[in-house]
């Protein structure tokens, strides 16, 4: 499974077991988005960012970080999980192609609430293994 720039507006809670689900054994998980740092982020992440860019679609409120999304992952037996930051090679392209468009439609904070630690650019692997 491959998710990209996509994971954000999932349900953690439900997404990952459902992924869980759905992959055959030795089957892999990819996952490339931002993730915030740390849950109690949200409230300055709200300052900078939309509701809608930072939570998922079918959220209670709830902000999926980087440190839930790993607990999830190994909590449904993900196995090899990898974590790699990838901020260093997003932030500033993305910058600077928002910057092109109508500011009333793209969210212009992101390298912002990067340069203030809030959030990082991740590319997250894992593998399942299921017994048969």
């Amino acid at each position: 499974i491959y998710t990209i720039e996509a994971f954000q507006h999932f349900n953690a809670r439900y997404a990952i077991p459902e992924f869980h689900r759905i992959l055959a054994s030795n089957g892999k998980l990819v996952i490339s988005t931002f993730f915030p740092k740390n849950k109690n982020y949200l409230e300055e992440l709200l300052t900078l960012l939309p509701r809608p860019a930072i939570l998922s679609d079918s959220s209670d409120g709830e902000i999926a970080a980087l440190p839930e999304i790993l607990n999830l992952l190994e909590k449904y037996s993900f196995q090899n999980i990898n974590l790699e930051n990838i901020s260093q090679y997003v932030w500033s392209g993305y910058d600077i192609w928002v910057k092109q468009n109508d500011p009333s439609i793209w969210d212009m904070n992101w390298k912002i609430a990067n340069e203030k630690g809030l959030l990082d650019y991740y590319i997250i692997t894992a593998n399942i293994k299921k017994q048969i």
